[in-house]
């Protein structure tokens, strides 16, 4: 496990675009996000993307925020560096954020071969409620998982 002190978290900004796209072709075979549609992301005001750094960009997390639900889009973690718990420190941070925006439920897709990350979010109280598929392309399904984050905090 990490050290706090080996590293940083914040949010993405535009010139990280080479590290996240770099990211996404070490972390995904397939379904990953192309440049174009990072940027989106970046540039979107109602997604954010959080980084773990040490050195250089090492996961990353893309959150979409609708009025009361938001969507983990992705979370990368650089094979070298997984089993470490950046992509729980992500989640956690993605929950975090999600509770302070009145966010009631988070939901994701993720590979259905990827048993690493299935077990990370149901430890995390994700529920898989359906299966999607084809939905990285032919013969690649995906499971849709969710977790209800409770009532918004009151004011």
């Amino acid at each position: 496990m990490l050290q706090s002190t080996d590293f940083r978290m914040r949010k993405a900004g535009i010139w990280d675009i080479d590290e996240l796209e770099d990211i996404e072709k070490k972390c995904f075979s397939y379904g990953r996000f192309s440049r174009t549609i990072l940027l989106g992301f970046l540039r979107h005001p109602f997604s954010v993307t959080i980084v773990v750094e040490r050195e250089m960009i090492l996961a990353s997390a893309i959150l979409i925020f609708h009025t009361r639900t938001a969507e983990i889009a992705s979370i990368a973690v650089l094979p070298e560096e997984r089993r470490k718990g950046l992509g729980n420190m992500l989640l956690q941070e993605a929950e975090t954020m999600s509770r302070r925006k009145g966010i009631v439920k988070l939901s994701l897709h993720v590979a259905i071969e990827n048993s690493g990350a299935i077990g990370l979010y149901r430890k995390n109280g994700y529920s898989i409620t359906e299966t999607v598929k084809d939905y990285y392309g032919a013969g690649r399904d995906a499971f849709y998982m969710e977790r209800e984050m409770g009532p918004p905090p009151s004011l």
